[in-house]
């Protein structure tokens, strides 16, 4: 009894490189899907806390400790006379909350309505978030 020997086959060169060319596209979509997954998690997070800063910021009790002055058209220092919110006019002696850091006066509902939108001064667009 003779045996004849013969090789094995070896896999050719073009079925390993698409078996390299598979694993790498596979690697690189895992890659791409995990830093994309990060980076809207990180803008997630950071939507959140600015979402419950203007939620902090709309609660009257935040505007109420704010900075205030009594309105008095005989000062003549130049002041405006109207809400640039709501552009009605203030009454004399009334209280106004003052926006900050600016400090331009507006109506304490109004500011409260403002903040409620935005964190800027709908003045001079200055900005009462500080990151």
């Amino acid at each position: 009894m003779s045996r004849v020997l013969t090789q094995p086959e070896t896999p050719s060169l073009s079925g390993w490189l698409i078996v390299i060319l598979v694993v790498g596209v596979v690697a690189a979509f895992v890659v791409i899907w995990f830093v994309r997954h990060i980076v809207l998690h990180r803008r997630r997070a950071r939507r959140e806390a600015v979402i419950a800063f203007a939620t902090q910021l709309a609660s009257t009790d935040f505007v109420a400790g704010f900075p205030r002055c009594t309105f008095d058209p005989a000062a003549g220092d130049g002041a405006t006379d109207s809400c640039a919110i709501c552009l009605g006019q203030y009454e004399p002696g009334e209280e106004l909350p003052m926006f900050l850091p600016c400090f331009h006066p507006f109506h304490a509902l109004c500011l409260t309505q403002w903040l409620a939108r935005t964190t800027l001064c709908p003045t001079c667009g200055a900005s009462t978030f500080v990151s």
